[in-house]
């Protein structure tokens, strides 16, 4: 047995031998020590929850963007009169025919005491004696016809535009658009085209309007005293709509768990519901809110999200 066991270590000694002579083998070599990949980490504070959530930077601020919606939006055309009919008198206001928005009215076109009564015409509302030498003696006269527009209780209404088509007897004429906005102070617009105009009224004082306001088409220049001009057709365009107040609130809030309180004022008519939507037009993603007080309270929001009150005006009709 002796004998077998020196014959291994003697085989052993001569295979070590001989890897050591091929260079396989270096007994005098330490075993190297594992490698590891060192990777910087951080800490973050992570909600007690067996499921998994994404990290989300906490300056990464979502938007809220407060709407009040304005009730409903009626036509392009919120009071017109195509003036149709035979015999028609220029004595007092006419409103056969007229067409007004809901929560508009209005007593009609009618005309100042300076430009005279004319009776007979045909599909126009038509006057004489506009034959003012300038339009400060027209203001004088009181030669203009004139448009009154008055809100409903519950209603708004915003304007674009003044257009009209007008017919003269002979010669030429100058007109001049003012309102009782500025007491007639300032020409809106002007013109010297017989047949029609279009005048602008988009400034800031025909938006977002509660009150009555009058137009007055100043008429001047007229060739001789029986210088005949009318109104063959109006239209006023705009907008009209209930009163949405505005809304108050926080614009921006931390987004995960947040809270922020929304408040309507300055509405006329009834809350009937609140919406959200992820679309700034509310065009998709629509969400209805029961709620019909003035305050909401919007939380833990993770996107940008709009808000709306839904006002409508059926408490006016009571």
């Amino acid at each position: 047995m002796r004998n077998i066991v020196l014959s291994i270590k003697t085989l052993l000694a001569i295979l070590i031998s001989l890897l050591e002579s091929a260079g396989l083998l270096n007994r005098n070599q330490q075993a190297a020590p594992p490698k590891y990949s060192v990777v910087p980490f951080r800490i973050l504070s992570v909600p007690v929850s067996t499921r998994t959530r994404r990290y989300v930077p906490r300056n990464l601020r979502m938007l809220l963007l407060m709407l009040a919606i304005s009730g409903w939006s009626y036509g392009q055309s919120i009071f017109t009169n195509p003036i149709t009919g035979t015999n028609i008198s220029s004595a007092g206001a006419y409103t056969t025919g007229q067409v007004l928005s809901t929560g508009l009215t209005s007593l009609g076109i009618s005309k100042g005491a300076g430009a005279a009564t004319v009776t007979g015409g045909t599909d126009r509302y038509i006057v004489s004696g506009v034959n003012a030498t300038s339009l400060a003696a027209a203001i004088t006269a009181n030669e203009y016809f004139q448009f009154v527009l008055t809100p409903s209780g519950c209603y708004e209404y915003d304007l674009t535009n003044f257009i009209y088509t007008s017919q003269l007897s002979t010669g030429s004429i100058n007109l001049a658009l003012r309102s009782s906005a500025d007491a007639y102070a300032t020409d809106i617009a002007s013109s010297n085209v017989p047949t029609g105009a279009t005048f602008s009224l988009a400034a800031a004082a025909f938006q977002n309007r509660t009150t009555a306001i009058t137009f007055r088409l100043y008429v001047w220049g007229g060739s001789t005293t029986g210088t005949t001009f009318s109104i063959n057709s109006f239209t006023f365009n705009g907008a009209v709509n209930t009163v949405g107040g505005t809304l108050a609130g926080s614009s921006t809030v931390c987004t995960g768990t947040n809270s922020t309180t929304l408040t309507l004022s300055g509405y006329t008519g009834a809350i009937t519901k609140w919406q959200s939507s992820t679309s700034s037009t509310f065009a998709s993603a629509v969400t209805d809110i029961t709620n019909t007080t003035t305050t909401l309270t919007a939380s833990n929001l993770t996107a940008t999200t709009y808000y709306r009150a839904v006002v409508s005006a059926v408490p006016c009709y009571s």
